[in-house]
């Protein structure tokens, strides 16, 4: 899907139900501006390369690594509720 403008892009975001997965993203733009989006985008190394790796319990199964911290999980959005 093409969009013309940023506003159609929120709001597409924020209110077609098939725009959901794209709401971080949209967030994130908003809240700290396409450059430095695209700066942090521009520092990413490859796994292999790097000192810090997030991921969720599922992406990281069989992985290891010399030091693991696990925590309870990401902060919730208004309306959403963890899985047990």
């Amino acid at each position: 899907m093409l969009f013309q403008t940023w506003g159609e892009h929120q709001d597409h975001a924020e209110h077609d139900p098939s725009g959901g997965e794209l709401l971080p993203l949209v967030e994130l733009v908003d809240e700290r501006g396409g450059d430095a989006v695209l700066t942090a985008l521009d520092r990413i190394v490859d796994e292999a390369h790097a000192e810090v790796m997030d991921s969720t319990a599922r992406k990281a199964q069989g992985r290891e690594g010399p030091q693991v911290k696990i925590v309870n999980g990401f902060p919730l959005r208004a309306g959403q509720r963890r899985m047990r």
